[in-house]
């Protein structure tokens, strides 16, 4: 008998520490594709927002939000589409549903 994941609460520790490492890896594999001189993107990092910028002049804003322990991607241009009917895909089944409004590209 296998159990499914239950969702457990974060306390504001915890929250800040994983959502502070999501930042870092990303900001530690943008700057490792610039040293490998794979593509220029431009990083800036104040706190909890990561803002980065690339050579077509388009931006993606990883932002953190305390209070609701959520991690917001946005984006500048795109078309904003519904939530997807189901969390996950084939190779990746989701844990728990996620609370929330999910805004996605094709």
């Amino acid at each position: 008998m296998t159990s499914e994941p239950l969702a457990t609460p974060l306390t504001d520790a915890e929250f800040h520490a994983l959502s502070g490492a999501v930042l870092a890896v990303v900001e530690a594999t943008v700057d490792q594709w610039l040293q490998d001189d794979i593509v220029d993107i431009d990083s800036h990092r104040t706190g909890g927002l990561l803002e980065l910028s690339f050579p077509n002049g388009s931006k993606l804003v990883l932002n953190t939000q305390p209070p609701l322990h959520e991690l917001w991607l946005a984006a500048r241009s795109g078309d904003k589409r519904p939530a997807p009917a189901a969390l996950g895909n084939d190779r990746n089944k989701p844990g728990a549903d996620a609370p929330g409004t999910y805004v996605t590209e094709p």
